[in-house]
């Protein structure tokens, strides 16, 4: 067998296993999650990495199809996102995590950031828009950019026009090149996953631009590094006083004619690269103006919020009594002008009425859920935190039916809040959301994401004759897409076993070879005489502030279903241990709690 030795080293076991475990977090952070969890890899990850890396090695490894996705930005306008094959995502991570040292170790400037590893242990929250959960990193990052305007006269705010989609992935590699000297065929696999990825409609031939998002730090650090030339010449002109977070740069200026002259030098700088300054986001600003622009005292006045909930206990202060504050100093917040980093202000307001469970400001939600989408995953936190209502139930059912639901995003993620709600089995509102989801998918084209969100809504509240007919009503749909197979085949728990063989039987003939991986990994489980310990540890892990998820509950059926192997005793313990956990009282019913 001939292979790389570059190869061969860098993407061993032990690197496949470290890449796995960033990956499966970031899978699990993705817009849109897997119903089986992706066990098919993480039970099988020796035997399945040792022929991951034979493949790679002889020439014969390709990437997968990729499944994209949009995002509502605005005005009903969307980013695409990228979800890859898991396989794909661990050997994208395992190729950038080899590569990560060298790449950072070139960089010109310490005040640079693109993922929570590379941020100094003192930062403590960051910004909603980062890629990760922005309530544990912000103050440092934050008081760069405040001492700007007690410093200087004048604070820049920019950032680059759709930079992802703008990066030339030739001159990316140029530049990844010139930092160290890697392996040259561990570029090349690299550069065929990135190109992989990148949306493409139709036969369109690909045009060499584009930088995929997805929901981990490999394509982040690519992106970052792209920028060093820019750092370096920012910080020399700045004396240092810049910062930046991946395309956002914010910079200190004595003077006007100075602001714009290093604004004049950024763009012509960023033109070689094959970007440009957006113009629509850039702000010259005077020391005051720029800590409106922040919102620095209803910033200070959130840290105090935060830390006063931190340590509640310590000081007999109720939550109730935080969140009733939080909500007389919202009111007014809410109806100032909204400028600068407005919107960050009111996602760091709604976790406070999340975590303080504030219900008065539930009479808000639907005005946000409509008109600002990049509020809307908070809102949807919130909604999930606090638990079903008639009420909120009008108000999601608003979102959905209003016009207002048109990303994919969006659809999936209230269809996940509306399966993580405790709905009552006897409540009057399960028809009226039935209704709700299968008219949806019908009027809407059968995207995936429409037909993945509303197969889990169906599965849990419907009966299993009506989920076998939402998938043979959307064959053609799922049938198309490796990742959307992979999500009907990890529900045949909910389907009486005519359906499963039926299902089963589309998957064969459609050569679907992410769903044969699920059946595969459901048979291997069904045929355990004994729960192993890692099989164990999944099913009976629950938290107390997240309701026993959709995924767990579907496995927990197959598990006691009469295909399973275990004994009617061990049946019995699983039930018992099950019953202490799940309180949902429709969940109850599908395992017969």
């Amino acid at each position: 067998m001939k292979h790389s030795a570059a190869l061969w080293n860098a993407l061993s076991i032990n690197a496949l296993k470290k890449s796995w475990k960033s990956v499966r977090q970031g899978l699990r952070n993705q817009p849109i999650t897997d119903i089986h969890d992706y066990l098919d890899i993480q039970r099988n990850t020796t035997n399945l990495f040792d022929r991951i890396r034979r493949d790679i090695a002889q020439g014969s490894f390709r990437p997968k199809e990729s499944e994209v996705i949009t995002r509502e930005k605005k005005y009903g306008i969307a980013r695409r996102l990228v979800i890859p094959s898991a396989i794909d995502a661990i050997v994208l991570q395992a190729i950038v995590d080899f590569i990560e040292t060298p790449v950072l170790n070139a960089a010109p400037t310490s005040t640079a950031y693109y993922t929570r590893s590379h941020l100094p242990p003192s930062i403590n929250q960051i910004d909603e828009s980062f890629p990760y959960p922005w309530w544990k990193l912000w103050p440092v990052f934050q008081e760069k950019i405040w001492n700007f305007a007690f410093d200087h006269n004048y604070v820049v705010f920019t950032d680059i026009a759709n930079y992802y989609d703008a990066i030339p992935l030739s001159r990316l590699r140029n530049k990844i090149t010139s930092l160290h000297s890697f392996p040259e065929e561990l570029i090349d696999l690299l550069f065929l996953l990135l190109e992989a990825f990148v949306w493409r409609p139709n036969y369109i031939p690909f045009s060499g631009v584009g930088l995929p998002q997805i929901q981990f730090d490999a394509p982040r650090l690519l992106a970052h590094a792209y920028l060093y030339d820019i750092d370096k010449l920012v910080s020399d002109s700045t004396k240092g006083d810049f910062v930046r977070w991946m395309d956002d740069m914010d910079l200190g200026a004595e003077s006007f004619q100075q602001a714009k002259y290093l604004l004049a030098a950024l763009d012509s700088e960023l033109s070689k690269l094959g970007l440009r300054v957006n113009t629509g986001k850039t702000h010259i600003l005077k020391a005051k103006e720029a800590l409106e622009h922040l919102w620095v005292n209803e910033n200070r006045r959130l840290n105090l919020y935060n830390k006063l909930l931190s340590n509640s206990a310590q000081k007999n202060i109720t939550g109730q009594r935080i969140g009733k504050s939080a909500f007389s100093n919202f009111k007014k917040f809410y109806r100032r002008k909204r400028i600068g980093q407005w919107d960050k202000i009111l996602k760091r307001y709604i976790t406070i009425f999340n975590r303080t469970r504030h219900k008065a400001f539930d009479r808000y939600t639907i005005e946000i859920l409509q008109n600002l989408p990049a509020a809307r995953d908070n809102i949807f936190s919130y909604y999930r935190s606090l638990g079903y209502t008639p009420y909120r139930f009008s108000k999601l059912s608003d979102f959905l039916t209003g016009g207002h639901c048109n990303d994919d995003v969006s659809y999936f993620a209230a269809c996940s809040v509306l399966t993580d709600w405790h709905i009552p089995p006897t409540s009057t509102k399960l028809p009226i959301l039935l209704e709700i989801i299968k008219s949806y998918r019908s009027n809407d084209n059968e995207r995936i994401a429409t037909i993945i969100g509303g197969l889990r809504v169906i599965a849990k509240y419907d009966t299993a004759d009506e989920l076998a007919k939402y998938i043979y009503i959307s064959n053609s749909t799922w049938r198309r897409s490796e990742w959307a197979s992979r999500q009907v085949a990890a529900v045949i728990p909910f389907l009486e076993f005519p359906d499963q063989k039926q299902v089963r039987h589309l998957v064969r003939s459609g050569g679907l070879h992410e769903a044969l991986s699920v059946l595969a990994s459901l048979d291997e489980i069904v045929g355990l005489s004994k729960l192993d310990k890692q099989l164990s540890s999944y099913l009976y892990h629950s938290s107390e502030s997240y309701p026993y998820p959709f995924s767990k509950v579907v496995l927990a059926k197959w598990i006691l279903s009469y295909h399973s192997s275990l004994s009617p005793e061990q049946k019995t313990a699983v039930l018992q241990k099950l019953s202490i956990i799940i309180k949902d009282r429709v969940y109850r019913r599908h395992l017969e709690l």
